[in-house]
């Protein structure tokens, strides 16, 4: 599967492709990271348990947008996750 690398300040996660690298450093795509939260990864340290996202720590050279990918892990967490209340 190849991942979509379009640098784009502004990405709308709903509407973003599932091949949309959400972390570079560890190569984890929109797609992936939907996975885990269907199977429970309910907040930023479970996603990177299960999907190591997050855990790279070269966010700003490999990040096109030059930050860490937790804004955009909390993002997808709000998009497609339950809350634990």
């Amino acid at each position: 599967m190849e991942l979509d690398r379009t640098p784009n300040q502004d990405v709308s996660w709903q509407n973003a492709s599932e091949q949309t690298v959400v972390c570079y450093c560890q190569q984890v795509d929109k797609g992936v990271a939907i996975s885990a939260i269907r199977r429970g990864a309910w907040d930023i340290e479970a996603i990177q348990e299960v999907a190591t996202a997050g855990m790279g720590g070269h966010c700003k050279e490999l990040n096109p947008r030059g930050r860490c990918c937790h804004a955009d892990i909390a993002a997808l967490l709000r998009l497609y996750g339950t809350s634990r209340d």
